[in-house]
């Protein structure tokens, strides 16, 4: 159980509450950490609690965890003896009984928050009107063990599961109209403006406009599913929109760790068809020979040279070669005291050099699926790869991958004969590649280059990553 700060007593606390109810384990949505995160980012010296059933996983969640507390609840399953039966209506009941026992400050999930909360505690309940006749408890700040809750809570006697959003909207706001002094009503544009409306939807999703009184945004995701569902950190950083823009301003810093992981998801589909087609060019032997001409001895004597001097002078300790081959021309390569570790889509090729060329200093091991859990070393070296790779695939080597490693020497063909140059291509498939020029745009050099009887091999060194 988490310490929560020290409650004074009849005053909202610097505490805020999210409640996540779940079947089962499951990654955090966006929207979810875009909450949570901009509730810790307005309010810095709050205690953030989420409380939940499962424990949340992905990117997102190892993202806020550190600035967060996490506590297991049970969920409810009946309230006064009636059975709860929709998950709503759960975190409805659960809200109630965490305000009433800490105080703090309530917040759904698809919100966003936009300016603090300082204003807002008070030794009484603040809410605010959703419509004329209702009060959404989206938003509920409240001292512990306040009156107007308990009150609230109790009605719950007569709670049933046919009704959606007579406890939640519409009773609290006939109980603020009896007890008008145990609790505060904000208008509207505080908590819920833009409103569910079709066009005030829009307002939030569609076009940007600014609402200089919102404290937060609510999404309405049970009436705005349509755009929720496209929410994603694409969409948030192209499209300019009243969410996105204040999303953007949360997300910051996190933006290029998130797209990375989940640029991921698209890797591995693309790879898996790669690892597919490279099984069967080998197994049919579609190349000729093995790794096909642009890895026979011949034709990479330079290459070969090259590499050598530049692990020397650089005292390279480490090297790993990505998309290593059936190594035809690199058992010729002489690394030095270099500790080498080769990585293949190709199983097959991984057991046949294992056999032919491991010892206690060359090492061969199947690609990982997510090319993030690459091991570090002092050079990476990849030749003949990228032009088999689709440009997300290339993008995602060029923003993620290469960074991590100090020198990397990055081998592809140029002008081959009766190719396209630079364009996309479906995974597995090949082009030739200048890495310098649009869309690529790669900050390298090239430092070799040689010609065979169809196609120009150049090799680019990058520098400066970790």
């Amino acid at each position: 159980m988490p310490t929560l700060p020290e409650v004074l007593e009849n005053i909202t606390p610097r505490i805020i509450h999210f409640v996540l109810i779940s079947e089962e384990c499951t990654e955090l949505p966006l929207v979810y950490y875009v909450a949570i995160k901009s509730a810790k980012l307005r309010n810095p010296d709050y205690t953030v609690l989420l409380h939940t059933n499962v424990l949340p996983t992905g990117i997102l969640f190892e993202l806020l965890e550190a600035s967060i507390q996490l506590r297991i609840v049970d969920e409810p399953h009946a309230i006064f003896g009636r059975e709860i039966m929709r998950v709503q209506h759960k975190v409805d009941v659960l809200r109630l009984q965490i305000l009433i026992e800490h105080g703090g400050i309530y917040l759904d999930l698809d919100t966003i928050c936009i300016q603090p909360f300082d204003g807002f505690l008070k030794n009484k309940v603040v809410m605010g009107r959703e419509s004329e006749s209702g009060l959404c408890n989206c938003v509920i700040i409240s001292p512990a063990k306040s009156n107007f809750l308990k009150l609230w809570y109790n009605e719950y006697r007569n709670f049933h599961n046919d009704q959606w959003n007579e406890f939640s909207v519409f009773l609290p706001m006939k109980l603020a109209q009896t007890q008008p002094d145990i609790i505060e009503i904000e208008p509207r544009e505080t908590f819920f403006w833009p409103s569910f409306d079709p066009e005030s939807l829009k307002d939030l999703f569609v076009y940007s406009k600014n609402f200089p009184k919102a404290h937060i945004f609510h999404l309405w995701s049970s009436l705005a599913r349509d755009y929720v569902s496209k929410i994603n950190i694409t969409n948030i950083f192209e499209h300019e929109s009243t969410y996105n823009l204040a999303a953007r301003q949360v997300i910051g810093s996190d933006r290029k760790q998130i797209e990375g992981e989940m640029l991921s998801e698209k890797i591995l589909q693309a790879t898996n068809t790669e690892r597919t087609i490279f099984t069967e060019i080998y197994a049919k032997s579609q190349w000729g020979a093995g790794s096909g001409n642009g890895s026979h001895p011949a034709s990479t004597f330079e290459y070969r040279n090259f590499l050598e001097r530049f692990i020397h002078m650089n005292n390279v300790s480490s090297v790993i070669d990505i998309g290593c081959g059936d190594w035809q021309s690199t058992r010729f390569i002489n690394f030095g005291a270099s500790k080498y570790l080769g990585f293949e889509l190709v199983e097959g090729l991984v057991e046949s050099n294992r056999a032919r060329f491991g010892s206690d200093q060359v090492e061969f091991r199947n690609m990982p699926d997510n090319p993030l859990e690459l091991p570090q070393s002092d050079l990476l070296i990849m030749k003949d790869v990228l032009q088999h790779l689709t440009n997300e695939q290339i993008f995602f080597f060029r923003d993620f991958i290469f960074p991590r490693y100090k020198f990397c020497l990055i081998t592809n063909s140029w002008k081959a004969i009766n190719y396209d140059h630079n364009s996309n291509i479906s995974a597995g498939m090949f082009r030739s590649l200048d890495l310098l020029v649009e869309p690529y745009s790669f900050k390298g050099g090239y430092v070799v280059e040689t010609w065979n009887e169809w196609e120009r091999i150049r090799t680019m060194l990058i520098t400066g990553g970790c």
